[in-house]
């Protein structure tokens, strides 16, 4: 073996050994001057591979000697890489929020792809920012950028709710008194003490009134027939009614027609309800005609704890695809119900391929909300929504439904 070759030899626990002959450098005493002596980029490459495998097999190997001029570039290339990687994050966090649509509030992918260059170990340091954001959307909702606002009611008016937007569900009343729902209000319509919309938000209040032989007054707002959807991302703005014994808000879905016959056979989707005896506890569930209360208490179901939903807005939401149910507080997945099997359609446990409509109420009492009493004294509870938005992919063609658009109704399982 000739001075100018190098043999690197690995631990024994390595398959073989590994042979690299690195090309000769230039004599310096060849007559070239020495800050013009560069090494070729397939010798360079070469050294590099020799030092990870040394440092693999904790041998060490000695660099090849670098000329002054060498040293000098080498040294301004780290600097003018650190300058450029500063740039980038001042100008990253520094630089105005581009325009958005209402609520569009998911901050812009980290761009790791300049359109200056940079050399390797700059973009190997801006690696570890678009990584962490690639993995912070992927555990985010859906991209907004994938979607189109399709429905919306930002309350930017004063009055009763839109009638273009909302109905009044009266027809409740014929049920929810039942045993088996055991609720307390009645639902009222156009009735300003129930339901109003002022200052940028709707109101919904339950009050302590005799009225129509019930103890109690409220308001159950639908979309039915004026938003009915299939796919795509709800979202609504909302802040609970303070906690309170008998206090019952729920912000749900429910299916227009009914297709696969009544509760629980054509599903019910919860996005969110608190009952007011369990402070600031979430709970986002599924129905279907597999899995409800009413069959062993199967109903898919989970919970989070916010103590601030009595106090401040949050954004609850649903994220519908054709084989998965995603419900969110903020930004935090409390519950993903997923279709079992594609090839199979079983509407038995997937009846989500109807269209839905929104619906936004706050009951009172009932044998869940009713569970620790009724505290009449906390009484008038006002939930208060800032927005409701619908989006979809290429706003609404995904969706088999009309886009501006009454389903036996239930709710979180305490229908007939």
């Amino acid at each position: 073996m000739s001075s100018n070759d190098i043999e690197v030899r690995r631990p024994l626990s390595a398959r073989r050994p590994e042979r690299l002959v690195i090309p000769p450098h230039p004599p310096l005493d060849s007559g070239v001057d020495a800050s013009q002596q560069r090494r070729s980029p397939l010798a360079d490459g070469v050294q590099e591979h020799v030092k990870r495998l040394a440092r693999a097999s904790n041998e060490p190997v000695a660099a090849a000697p670098l000329s002054g001029s060498q040293r000098l570039q080498r040294a301004s290339e780290s600097a003018a890489d650190d300058a450029a990687v500063d740039a980038r994050t001042r100008a990253s966090s520094d630089a105005p929020r581009p325009a958005r649509r209402p609520g569009l509030n998911s901050p812009r992918l980290f761009d790791a792809q300049a359109s200056s260059p940079l050399s390797p170990l700059a973009r190997l340091r801006l690696r570890g920012s678009a990584a962490f954001e690639t993995i912070r959307r992927a555990l985010s909702p859906q991209p907004y950028e994938e979607l189109q606002l399709v429905w919306s009611d930002e309350f930017e008016y004063d009055g009763l709710p839109d009638e273009a937007r909302w109905s009044y569900q009266t027809e409740a009343n014929r049920w929810t008194s039942r045993p088996e729902n055991a609720e307390q209000q009645w639902y009222t319509a156009k009735r300003e003490k129930n339901a109003y919309v002022s200052d940028g938000t709707l109101k919904i209040t339950a009050r302590v009134e005799n009225y129509a032989g019930c103890r109690f007054t409220s308001a159950r707002l639908i979309t039915r027939h004026k938003g009915d959807f299939l796919y795509g991302r709800v979202e609504v703005c909302a802040k609970l009614p303070a906690a309170a014994r008998g206090g019952w808000p729920a912000i749900w879905m429910l299916p227009t027609d009914n297709a696969y016959g009544s509760w629980p056979n054509s599903g019910e989707i919860d996005i969110v309800e608190n009952v007011g005896w369990s402070e600031g506890v979430l709970h986002s569930s599924v129905h279907t005609q597999r899995n409800n209360h009413r069959n062993g208490g199967s109903h898919i179901t989970a919970s989070t704890t916010r103590k601030g939903a009595h106090s401040r807005f949050h954004v609850y939401s649903l994220e519908w695809t054709p084989t998965k149910l995603s419900m969110f507080v903020d930004k935090q997945c409390t519950l993903t119900y997923t279709r079992k099997d594609e090839r199979v359609h079983d509407p038995q446990a997937w009846p989500f391929d109807k269209p839905f409509f929104i619906c936004l109420n706050v009951a009172v009492g009932g044998n869940w909300g009713g569970k620790e009493g009724i505290d009449e004294s906390a009484f008038p509870l006002t939930m208060e929504v800032a927005y409701v938005r619908v989006y979809q992919r290429n706003g609404g063609e995904e969706s088999a439904t009309r886009r501006w658009p009454e389903a036996a109704i239930t709710r979180n399982g305490e229908r007939v």
